[in-house]
C-alpha cells in the first residue's frame, strides 16, 4: 500500500477527453489536465509546506493488491470510518466506478464486475461525514464562499430539498462582507469559516488578503472532531479565472 504522487482523478480523464476530441493543442484543456494530473502531489506539498489538512487517499493495483485493499478497507471501517471508492482503467485512465459510499460488499460486488478488466488503479478515502462542506474561489482578492450543512457533493451538485446554499462576498471596492441571509448566526458561520480558511491557505486575514492580489480555489470540510479537511486547492487559472460577481 503507497500514497502515489499524482491522483488519476475523473476530471483527468474528462480533461483528456476534451484534449483529444476538441484540439489537441487546446489550452485550456491541456492546463486542466496538467492541474488535474498534479492534484494529489500538490495537496501533499501544500501540506508539508504550510500545514494544509487533507485526507490521505490510497492506491492499489488490482487485482494484484486486491487483499491490501479490502485489509484498508475493514479497518477503516470497524474506526467508524466511510469509504469513497474511484475504480479506473490502467491503460486508458477511463472511469469504471465511482461511489462515496462503499462497504466490502460494494468493493467486492464492483471489482468483480470489472474481472474482464486486466489491470485497474483503484483510490481509496476513508472519510467522515462532514458537519459543513465549502468551496473558496478568490479571483484577484475578489472573495465567494459557499457554504452547506452536509457533504460535499452538494455543493458540487444540489443539496437534497429542505437544505440551503448560504454565501458570503467580499469583492473590491465594498468595505464589508455581504451575505446571502439575514440570520445572524449563520453569518457568523460563514465569516468565522472565511477567515479560517484564507488564515490556513494564506496566512492572511480577510483585511490583509484584501491589500494583496491572491487568487485560489479550494474545496474543504469541516467536522467537529477533526476540524477542515481540504479536497482541493488550487492556484491555478484553470480554476480561479472566474468572475466574482456583488
Amino acid at each position: 500500500m503507497e500514497i502515489l504522487n499524482e491522483n488519476k482523478t475523473s476530471m483527468n480523464y474528462w480533461a483528456r477527453m476534451i484534449k483529444n476530441k476538441i484540439d489537441a493543442n487546446n489550452c485550456y484543456a491541456n492546463a486542466l489536465l496538467e492541474e488535474e494530473y498534479n492534484k494529489e502531489s500538490r495537496l501533499i506539498y501544500l501540506s508539508n509546506t504550510i500545514g494544509l489538512p487533507v485526507y490521505n487517499t490510497f492506491h492499489f493495483i488490482l487485482p494484484e493488491e486486491m487483499h491490501k485493499l479490502m485489509s484498508l478497507c475493514n479497518e477503516s471501517l470497524n474506526d467508524g470510518w466511510k469509504l469513497s471508492l474511484r475504480l479506473m482503467d490502467s491503460k486508458n485512465e477511463q472511469l469504471l466506478f465511482r461511489n462515496l459510499d462503499v462497504d466490502t460488499k460494494d468493493v467486492l460486488s464492483a471489482t468483480e464486475r470489472l474481472s474482464s478488466i486486466d489491470v485497474i488503479n483503484a483510490s481509496i478515502r476513508p472519510y467522515k461525514t462532514p458537519t459543513i462542506s465549502g468551496t473558496l474561489l478568490i479571483n484577484h482578492s475578489d472573495v465567494l464562499l459557499e457554504i452547506v450543512f452536509g457533504p460535499h457533493n452538494w455543493l458540487t451538485k444540489s443539496p437534497p430539498l429542505g437544505f440551503t446554499i448560504y454565501n458570503c462576498k467580499y469583492c473590491f471596492p465594498h468595505l464589508s462582507v455581504k451575505y446571502s441571509i439575514e440570520d445572524t448566526n449563520l453569518r457568523g458561520t460563514l465569516y468565522r469559516i472565511l477567515q479560517d480558511v484564507i488564515m490556513i491557505v494564506f496566512g492572511l486575514s480577510l483585511r490583509q488578503l484584501s491589500e494583496v492580489d491572491n487568487s485560489v480555489y479550494a474545496e474543504f470540510i469541516w467536522l467537529e472532531d477533526l476540524g477542515y479537511k481540504f479536497y482541493e486547492c488550487s492556484f491555478s487559472d484553470v480554476w480561479t479565472d472566474v468572475k466574482v460577481n456583488m
